[in-house]
């Protein structure tokens, strides 16, 4: 029986063609495909995490085509086609393994637009791997040498590629458990770029293979993963930009949906790829007679993303002991004033019209000092949104002539403040004034454009009136309020208690510590917990960041002890801050001083506490603790204010009320009388612990939340320049008007009197 051919034109053609398509362009376009898109990363993990692994993955078709080619038309065994041979096999065979469980899978799914033709690449790539090799053998009748070298070395590669991720994801679970021996393995080779990726994307989402195996079983957290990253490297993992992996989908995708969990809620979260700051003017006017200032500051938002709307948020920094006293919302053009309430009732309105993707805008406070700033929508494609924040705050007293001011600043944000766009800074006094950074185009006027980085860095001297001892003010309600100048009776404790935050960035800044105090015994918040003279903190281990609580609570375990928690940025909660309000409520009193700018979420936690006080800072460290030591034992100048019936002394803005007022909340919260704190706080119209601002779109919501916007005419105010310059003019012009008045009037007076020329003509 004759066997049936098919002609030889046609059969090593129709070979040639399936072995290109299935060995060759199916792998190809599989890779482009996942450049371009990122859909296995998005959905399953990244096959791509690294260049290394792009570029082993493209190889492979590419040898695919040299060893075929050489088979259907090479005229010898070229040197190293089966090391290139073995390589393909090795890396084919890896991806293989990888996608084994997505194979079925993928044999369904071809009917289905020949999607199902992706997840079968690695396997069809494999196959004609060993086809071709099996071809190469049969040509020449031996096997190329160099074919197991070459698996090997591409297993080597892959393993060498995968080893800092998983290594890190090892670590990370083991840290995650509580290891110290996991903390120290990511401090020594953890791939921090890694770990920064692994505090955005959600629980069911990995990013290379080894992990997505490690993972299958248990997710690591993002807020986990957030802690971790604390630990390792000592910063939070939103001062650093997000990883091009985390935001992006591919070179082709359009612009995907950002994942921001933390929307609405309390916590500012991870920066925003698309959110941006795109102005920002701050304004101020001093009073140094009365020691206080107002500081307006106004804050434009922009997102340029294409098409999804995001909410700015940042933590902000008052001036020391200032309070919110006005909060503004631009609403299609047009300024709002934000409604007072109590904190819970300003929340519940504000993330309720979150949800409905309304134009809210809310103010609370985070710590001693601190506000929280949230606002939503900024619109997206290059849309904007306008805020402003009114603040009230006292000056410091350096003596009876010469006080100090400072600006607020972010302490945390999630949005890029891009390098040229600093803030505009414009200072107002009826008094010399004298700043950083700041220029003085005229007396009491200052006037600059401040980098983000240098704003907490400004301080403003203004003089004052030594004579003046007392001044006083009232305000729409009839409440009056005198300040007297005093001396305030040293408080140095009887039994100091020093802790020292064992954090990497305290490095810098601890022989600074060690020489200003260098015979006083510290706690020191390392990975364990121990007691030394600061002397010997040159040789203790600065790693990472550490948990402050532990060593807090032993701190506070002794009675009646004053505690000086001396630490860099607390940007995490690692363990229950809420175990120190009890022992801070007994009488021990907690001083807070912080080295370098960044979130302190132990002041946050004790928010409100009246034995909490933050250490101002001015100069270095060992200068500012020299200072603060010494203070302890010498009286402050102070203005001391109290409610009054009668006028006495200067008087003064009714910003003098507005701070009486604050003072006076604190007190109440203090003692429990926390329903009279929420009424004089919104009753004045004030942010403080247990009230909050809040600015909803229309009357409808506010009736909802049963809240009411102030009345636009009670809100503190600083006049515009165009303001002042028409005031001037109009003052210019009834001087003028006034002299001529007088002209006429003293026409009139001489009657009837004619005038004579000069050559005595009437």
């Amino acid at each position: 029986m004759q066997e049936e051919r098919i002609p030889r034109s046609r059969k090593p053609w129709f070979g040639r063609a399936m072995f290109f398509l299935f060995a060759v362009l199916v792998p190809l376009v599989t890779w482009g495909v996942e450049i371009g898109t990122r859909m296995c990363a998005e959905c399953l993990f990244d096959p791509m995490p690294t260049a290394v692994h792009s570029l082993l993955i493209l190889m492979v078709p590419v040898a695919n085509f040299v060893v075929r080619r050489d088979v259907e038309w090479g005229d010898r065994l070229r040197p190293g086609i089966g090391l290139l041979s073995g390589m393909a096999v090795g890396v084919a065979g890896f991806y293989t393994v990888m996608f084994a469980p997505l194979t079925p899978l993928g044999v369904v799914t071809i009917p289905f637009c020949g999607i199902g033709f992706l997840l079968l690449a690695p396997a069809l790539s494999l196959i004609g791997a060993l086809s071709a090799r099996a071809m190469l053998g049969r040509k020449w009748g031996i096997h190329p040498p160099g074919f197991w070298r070459g698996v090997g070395i591409a297993m080597l590669v892959l393993l060498l590629a995968e080893l800092p991720g998983a290594a890190t994801r090892l670590g990370m679970h083991a840290a995650a458990g509580g290891s110290h021996g996991g903390l120290s393995m990511l401090r020594a080779i953890g791939d921090e770029e890694f770990m920064l990726r692994s505090c955005y994307v959600r629980p069911s989402s990995t990013t290379d293979m080894l992990s997505f195996l490690l993972s299958l079983d248990d997710p690591l957290d993002p807020e986990e993963a957030r802690k971790i990253y604390y630990r390792v490297t000592g910063r939070p993992f939103n001062a650093s930009p997000p990883p091009p992996s985390v935001h992006e989908r591919g070179l082709l995708a359009d612009e995907d949906w950002v994942w921001d969990s933390e929307q609405g809620a309390e916590d500012v979260g991870g920066r925003l790829k698309h959110l941006f700051l795109e102005d920002s003017i701050m304004v101020a006017t001093l009073d140094p007679d009365a020691a206080l200032g107002y500081t307006e500051w106004t804050l434009v938002f922009r997102n340029d993303h294409g098409w999804q709307n995001h909410e700015a948020r940042a933590q902000i920094a008052l001036p020391p002991g200032g309070t919110v006293s006005r909060v503004t919302l631009w609403v299609e053009g047009e300024p709002r004033e934000a409604a007072f309430g109590s904190r819970s009732q300003t929340r519940q309105a504000y993330e309720e019209v979150v949800q409905q993707s309304r134009d809210p805008l809310l103010v609370t406070t985070a710590g001693p000092d601190r506000v929280m700033l949230q606002c939503f929508p900024v619109p997206a494609r290059g849309g904007t949104m306008k805020v402003r924040i009114g603040i009230t705050a006292p000056l410091e007293l350096e003596s009876n002539a010469l006080t100090l001011a400072r600006l607020p600043y972010f302490v945390e944000r999630n949005f890029t403040q891009e390098r040229d766009v600093p803030h505009t800074v414009k200072v107002d006094s009826p008094a010399t004034l004298e700043a950083t950074r700041l220029e003085s185009p005229e007396l009491g006027r200052l006037e600059g454009k401040v980098p983000d980085l240098y704003l907490a860095d400004v301080l403003i001297q203004a003089a004052r009136d030594p004579s003046v001892r007392r001044v006083w003010a009232s305000d729409r309600t009839g409440t009056m309020v005198t300040g007297a100048l005093r001396e305030a009776a040293p408080g140095r404790p009887e039994r100091p208690v020093f802790v020292v935050d064992g954090s990497s960035r305290m490095q810098s800044v601890v022989q600074e510590i060690s020489a200003a105090m260098p015979a006083t015994r510290v706690i020191f918040a390392g990975d364990e917990l121990q007691e030394m003279p600061a002397s010997e903190l040159g040789g203790a281990s600065f790693v990472g960041g550490q948990d402050a609580v532990p060593a807090l609570m032993r701190a506070f375990a002794e009675p009646g002890a004053t505690v000086v928690y001396i630490h860099a940025p607390q940007p995490v909660e690692l363990a229950p801050v809420e175990e120190l309000r009890p022992l801070v409520q007994k009488g021990s009193r907690l001083y807070d001083f912080q080295v370098g700018l960044g979130p302190n979420r132990v002041l946050e936690a004790l928010d409100g506490l009246e034995n909490v006080e933050v250490v101002r800072r001015r100069g270095s460290v060992g200068e500012d603790l020299q200072g603060f030591l010494a203070g302890l034992e010498e009286p402050r100048l102070q203005m001391l204010l109290s409610q009054i019936t009668v006028p006495a002394g200067e008087e003064s803005s009714d910003h003098l009320v507005r701070l009486w007022a604050a003072s006076q909340v604190e007190d109440l919260r203090g003692k429990g009388h926390l329903d009279e704190a929420v009424k004089l706080a919104v009753g004045q119209q004030l942010v403080t612990p247990v009230s909050g601002a809040v600015v909803l779109e229309n009357t409808e919501q506010y009736e909802r939340a049963g809240l009411q916007a102030v009345d636009p005419g009670t809100v503190p105010t600083i006049p515009e320049p165009e303001v002042w310059a028409l005031v001037l003019v109009c003052l210019a012009v009834l001087a003028l008007a006034r002299q001529r008045r007088a002209g006429v009037l003293s026409e009139a007076r001489r009657g009837p009197h004619r005038r004579w020329t000069a050559d005595g003509r009437r």
